[in-house]
């Protein structure tokens, strides 16, 4: 009797393993994947098939894999390449990169090769250099504190990407000058006004003030003194101008003109004192 029963049942088998065959021929006939057979016996849910051919959909879209492809970092082009400043005046290179990603960007004086900054930190022995970047921003402007001639050169912004890009600056340094203009010395009459312009040149910033000095006394602050103007002139030059009225021998002697930004200049005036009915002055000196 228990013999018998396996017989059925291993005849039952072969009767199964054989159906599924068929099956398996039937569907490579008619170029059918084993996935297709298999969801025939054992059906998804209608949820589980739409995302799956959403999927497939997608996966095979030229758009999909551009958008899941990592993008390179690149720099924006509104940042000055050529920074022009004057002595002495805190200067800031900008370098903007976009899509920086997890890439770090240092700069790098060209002269001497010398690593400035990395990221935020500095990587040099001397603390007018560093960076100033603010977290979250994509600008990573290069800070030089009080800039004297010797920086001026091309420092280079880099990016460590594979291949590396690099975004050159070029910084120049100006040292303004003052002058004051007319002949020097300058002769007046009494009673006459004296009228001085100091002219600072080469300042692509007006100087925060201008300190006159009549002999070694500041005026400004004067009320006999004379009335002290400071004005912009142009991109790199401003106007200082001393204007005093009826001007007495007490008035001559020596002014001199001492912007913020510049060295200062001097002027010697002296009065011509007419006599009546000559036409020879003698020139005083008070």
């Amino acid at each position: 009797m228990r013999s018998r029963i396996l017989k059925e049942i291993c005849v039952t088998d072969v009767r199964v393993v054989f159906v599924l065959f068929c099956v398996l021929l039937t569907n490579a006939k008619e170029e059918t994947s084993w996935n297709s057979w298999y969801d025939d016996l054992f059906p998804k849910p209608l949820s589980w098939q739409t995302r799956t051919k959403r999927w497939e959909s997608s996966s095979h879209s030229t758009g999909y894999w551009s958008f899941v492809q990592p993008v390179s970092p690149s720099f924006d082009k509104t940042p000055a390449k050529n920074v022009t400043t004057q002595l002495g005046q805190t200067v800031y290179l900008h370098c903007v990169v976009n899509n920086l990603g997890d890439k770090t960007v240092s700069w790098i004086r060209r002269r001497d090769l010398h690593l400035l900054t990395v990221g935020t930190e500095t990587y040099i022995n001397d603390d007018r250099f560093s960076s100033a970047h603010i977290e979250g921003g994509q600008d990573w402007p290069l800070k030089i504190k009080y800039p004297q001639t010797t920086d001026a050169g091309t420092y280079e912004c880099q990016v460590s990407s594979d291949p590396k890009i690099t975004f050159l600056v070029q910084l120049n340094i100006v040292v303004p000058k003052a002058e004051i203009l007319g002949p020097h010395p300058m002769y007046v009459k009494i009673g006459s006004s004296i009228n001085l312009t100091c002219v600072i040149s080469e300042s692509p910033e007006p100087p925060m003030f201008v300190f006159w000095y009549h002999n070694k006394r500041m005026i400004n602050y004067d009320k006999e003194g004379g009335e002290i103007s400071l004005q912009k002139a142009s991109d790199d030059s401003a106007i200082s101008t001393l204007y005093i009225t009826n001007a007495q021998p007490t008035d001559s002697g020596n002014y001199t003109c001492g912007p913020s930004n510049a060295e200062a200049t001097s002027i010697s005036v002296f009065f011509l004192h007419v006599l009546s009915g000559a036409q020879f002055g003698s020139i005083i000196e008070l």
